[in-house]
């Protein structure tokens, strides 16, 4: 099985597809391989211009509409996911229709089915769990694999057959894939997002955080732990960390209370050890005088020897970038200027994240500190969301 990364993974759906080829994720648990899978296809949908809605999202009625429309069906992407571990031998293949006076038996296709055969539609059809589904759903689903067809309903060839699954290792509790099944897949093996992979990922979510990437800048081999002979069964992973930051995108880091409180939440969605050092790493920051190097950019230079510290300052600055934009944005760049090209550039990402690319160009524009010093050393790192930079 061909390791790949997630850039990789993306590059690979995108030819499976073109080629009208199956392919299958395989991977640790929480690394992001349906997450991937989705925002890849996200993506697709709005390149072709259509709204994307997942099968479970459509009214009953929605769904019949959708299966004999033409006009309808042309207007979404639509993503299908079958989880393995819950489906029965039957979902596919459909099920005897009696009600007809015929000499045989005819089969009603599932509705998916049908309406993953009509002409205009687009969209994906996910597998994942593929490798929890028992030994007859696998075997129920060598058609749909080879042969594109969803009991008697030939797949349009504009919709992408993937699976996904964890591996024998990670304790989930898998049946292994069947030669015959796996054969009729092309076979990936999904690698552990990097700290820095994953940083990016996280500075372009939702739910950008600079105590949670600055950590992990400072400790890369944190992004992701797992023991299978430990007992803790929360452990660190992209997914689990991601959770942590949507869960503190809404709570404040001002007090001791308030780290308190996001220290119950670490420790339960990224286990105790990880907790216990993620709060640790939060709390460094306020050991140090935040606003007395803003004051004096200079100082920083004392810190950059502790790379923990370092970043956890940075953190800092940028949450008071958050808070107190016009006052503190322009001693923060100052304070990236004396620091190293790498340090510098996260940090002017975080505070870009937070505020926005709106604000923040509006303030370069006009910035003594951007003008002077950090635009030639900085500039070509400091990517917005429009092709024209400051």
């Amino acid at each position: 099985m061909v390791e790949v990364n997630h850039n990789d993974l993306k590059w690979a759906i995108e030819r499976c597809r073109n080629e009208q080829v199956s392919l299958y994720v395989a991977g640790p648990s929480g690394i992001g391989k349906s997450e991937s899978v989705w925002t890849t296809e996200i993506a697709k949908a709005k390149e072709l211009s259509r709204e994307f809605r997942s099968w479970d999202s459509f009214t009953i009625e929605e769904k019949e509409k959708l299966a004999t429309e033409e006009e309808y069906v042309a207007l979404f992407y639509i993503g299908a996911d079958l989880r393995g571990s819950t489906m029965q031998e039957t979902d596919l293949g459909g099920l005897p229709d009696f009600t007809k006076n015929k000499e045989f038996v005819e089969f009603k296709p599932r509705l998916l089915g049908k309406v993953f055969s009509m002409k205009r539609v687009a969209g994906f059809l996910f597998f994942d769990e593929i490798n929890q589904a028992p030994k007859g759903v696998q075997n129920g689903l060598f058609k749909t694999i080879q042969d594109r067809s969803i009991g008697d309903c030939k797949v349009n060839q504009s919709i992408l057959i993937i699976g996904a699954g964890n591996r024998i290792e990670d304790r989930a509790s898998i049946t292994n894939m069947s030669g015959p099944l796996a054969t009729r897949f092309m076979q990936f093996e999904l690698l552990c997002p990097s700290a820095d992979e994953y940083i990016e990922y996280n500075l372009n979510s939702p739910y950008p955080n600079p105590s949670i990437t600055g950590f992990l800048k400072s400790y890369s081999d944190h992004v992701y732990q797992f023991n299978p002979s430990g007992k803790e069964l929360a452990f660190p992973n992209p997914r689990s960390i991601q959770r942590l930051a949507k869960f503190m995108s809404a709570m404040p880091m001002a007090t001791e209370a308030d780290i308190k409180k996001v220290e119950i939440i670490a420790k339960a969605s990224c286990g105790v050890p990880w907790g216990n050092k993620f709060v640790a790493y939060a709390r460094m920051a306020r050991k140090v005088d935040v606003d007395s190097i803003l004051n004096h950019p200079e100082d920083i230079k004392k810190h950059v020897g502790q790379l923990d510290l370092k970043y956890s300052i940075i953190s800092a600055i940028a949450y008071k970038c958050r808070d107190k934009f016009k006052d503190t944005i322009e001693p923060a760049l100052m304070v990236m200027n004396e620091l190293d090209e790498e340090s510098g550039v996260f940090g002017l990402r975080v505070i870009k994240q937070f505020v926005g690319d709106t604000k923040l160009k509006g303030h370069l524009r006009k910035s003594v500190a951007w003008d002077k010093h950090l635009s030639v050393r900085f500039g070509p790192f400091l990517k917005f969301d429009d092709t024209e930079q400051v």
